[in-house]
């Protein structure tokens, strides 16, 4: 009886050590990625700066980038996950932002999200347009939605409100890969 005990403890022992080692290795999933492959992606002619603690997989519809906190995926801790996808159609605020705000509230309202804030920022040579919302209680608590003027790239993020202004710093710092034609916003 005592071999099956010592047994059972080791293997006790093994399993938690080895808990505690993905709990801990897990946050640093995206200074690995930095390490194989740089600071920065390309996307539909856009230079996208990864911020450090991020790691990107490749989605459905274009590159995702993801920021783990230690506990995942055990525990209910906060992530965020940011999507950039193409659309057929270039993003006009003139003729489309009232459609853009009201498709993403009824889509944000449908989950329980509710309007927080509206932003508008410089994003290269260009503006992005950001609508947020907001949420109590389950995962993910954030969403907000930005569309890119005269462009066909959009950004969506899900998540911890803590890891908004990382969205808000991605896409101040994207940059056209070839230099274009067209004024500066004011």
């Amino acid at each position: 009886m005592t071999n099956l005990l010592r047994t059972g403890l080791k293997l006790l022992c093994v399993f938690a050590v080895v808990l505690v080692f993905l709990l801990c290795v897990v946050p640093f999933l995206g200074y690995g990625w930095h390490l194989l492959h740089g600071d920065t992606i390309s996307y539909k002619g856009w230079k996208i700066l990864v911020p450090k603690s991020y790691m990107v997989r490749n989605g459905a519809e274009g590159p995702v980038l993801w920021r783990h906190s230690f506990g995942v995926p055990w525990f209910h801790v906060p992530y965020a996950h940011v999507s950039f996808f193409s659309s057929a159609h270039q993003f006009q605020a003139s003729t489309d932002y009232t459609k853009f705000e009201q498709s993403m509230s009824e889509s944000a309202g449908e989950s329980g999200h509710q309007l927080k804030n509206r932003n508008v920022m410089s994003t290269g040579d260009t503006t992005a347009y950001c609508i947020e919302f907001t949420r109590y209680g389950k995962e993910p608590r954030a969403l907000v939605r930005c569309a890119v003027q005269g462009e066909k790239i959009y950004a969506f993020f899900e998540g911890s409100p803590r890891y908004i202004p990382d969205l808000f710093n991605i896409l101040k710092q994207m940059t056209p890969k070839a230099p274009r034609n067209r004024p500066i916003p004011l």
